[in-house]
């Protein structure tokens, strides 16, 4: 076997084998950025509806509830604040999702699904935990989802979710007796959902991962093209 063709042998074998250790190493960090980036995605969403929850709560609520024995306005409600704000964003931001998940609701949109009855019995079995996250196929993409419980922490609650009896002869009107009712203090009853599309953040991810592979491989082209120009200049 002549210099060349032995240099050459070597050479391929030690460029693919770094060239592969590098695709791999690269590859996995990309997706792992990508992941990092739709939970960034996913965290201020939810951020975004628990502002919305402590605004409606501070600001809207003590305005208007005064109005509760005339009319009841959902508005006052801060689960129903937040899913409409984020309903809102939707329009510009389809692919993503949040929703106010409960095992029985006053409003029948918010009743969980099963897989959303799944997270909120998990933290019903454990309500030492504060937050679930994972992946799922949302219809035909994959998309992560975070969770957090939804506790009945303050009583006030009580005053619309304990008996149709007691909460406000308006909400009963709008709602009827059959759901959301029956709630106790410190019961965990659903869940806040927010789910963001993995397809956008995967495909930055290859994109990048196909362009600084092309950056490796013309590397090692050069590198090969380089030594085999050299090598006749170095034999003696």
């Amino acid at each position: 076997m002549s210099l060349r063709l032995k240099f050459n042998v070597w050479m391929a074998v030690a460029l693919a084998v770094g060239v592969a250790v590098a695709g791999t190493i690269l590859y996995g960090t990309l997706h792992r950025d990508a992941r990092d980036q739709a939970v960034q995605t996913a965290n201020l969403l939810m951020a975004a509806a628990e502002a919305t929850r402590a605004y409606t709560t501070s600001f809207v609520k003590p305005h208007l509830e005064q109005r509760l024995d005339i009319e009841f306005l959902p508005q006052t409600v801060p689960a129903f604040a937040a899913t409409e704000t984020i309903i809102a964003l939707r329009k510009q931001f389809s692919e993503y999702a949040y929703k106010e998940a409960t095992l029985n609701p006053t409003n029948p949109r918010d009743r969980t699904t099963d897989w959303e009855a799944d997270i909120v019995n998990t933290f019903r079995n454990d309500p030492a935990q504060t937050q679930l996250s994972g992946e799922r196929m949302q219809g035909p993409t994959r998309a992560l989802y975070i969770a957090k419980p939804i506790r009945i922490g303050d009583k006030s609650c009580l005053t619309c979710h304990s008996t149709p009896a007691v909460a406000p002869a308006s909400m009963v009107k709008l709602y009827g007796e059959a759901n959301g009712f029956g709630w106790k203090q410190n019961e965990i009853i659903g869940a806040q959902i927010v789910s963001v599309p993995m397809a956008a953040a995967d495909r930055t991810a290859d994109r990048n991962f196909a362009v600084v592979m092309g950056a490796l491989l013309a590397v090692a082209a050069v590198a090969l093209a380089v030594g085999n120009f050299l090598l006749p200049r170095s034999q003696p």
